[in-house]
């Protein structure tokens, strides 16, 4: 709670603020927050990601005129090539012209509109792939996916353990023969469906 008391609460400038605490998995977590939210447009964000002066005004710049489901600053575009524009702890990145569709963008900041329908599945039930499970599901309904320019600091890179393994495994059994996609690349792994 510190670090997001430290970082979103402290950097973010927005009229609406929901934390989950003590949750048993990301989804589970992610789909209270949506289901307490008041506003349509939803930032979902880790809790180790600081945001510039005037994000909120980036933010409407950047998805004004996209019809998405979900959009993201980094990720991987339908050719699998990374893009997007996000300072972590190896540097600042910014690669492609953006915004650029996607096949998946990172859990790091999801941006997803309540109306779309879409939600986290439970049977995700860890801290790892839940966001690229939540893109498969945006494909499969014929939504967008997109990487936009709304730069953000990320603090950390991610924990890779036994549980990212279980739930990539996880993801690969739940989508295999059910996505046009044979190789669903994210940006931790690529997942052979």
């Amino acid at each position: 709670m510190e670090a997001y008391e430290r970082n979103v609460l402290h950097t973010l400038d927005a009229d609406e603020f929901i934390t989950i605490e003590d949750a048993k998995s990301a989804a589970v977590a992610l789909n209270e927050g949506l289901d307490k939210a008041k506003n349509d447009l939803c930032v979902l964000v880790h809790q180790d990601v600081i945001f510039p002066a005037g994000w909120v005004i980036m933010l409407q710049d950047a998805i004004r005129g996209l019809d998405f489901g979900v959009c993201g600053v980094w990720g991987l575009t339908m050719d699998g090539v990374f893009a997007g524009n996000v300072i972590e702890p190896r540097g600042h990145w910014k690669q492609g012209e953006l915004p650029v569709e996607a096949q998946s963008v990172d859990e790091l900041i999801m941006i997803m509109r309540k109306s779309s329908g879409l939600r986290f599945d439970e049977v995700m039930d860890d801290w790892h792939f839940y966001g690229p499970d939540l893109c498969l599901e945006a494909i499969k309904r014929e939504l967008k996916i997109y990487i936009i320019d709304a730069p953000v600091e990320h603090l950390s890179m991610g924990v890779i353990n036994d549980g990212f393994y279980r739930a990539k495994g996880i993801l690969a059994d739940k989508w295999r023969g059910k996505s046009k996609l044979k190789c669903f690349k994210t940006t931790s792994a690529d997942v052979y469906l």
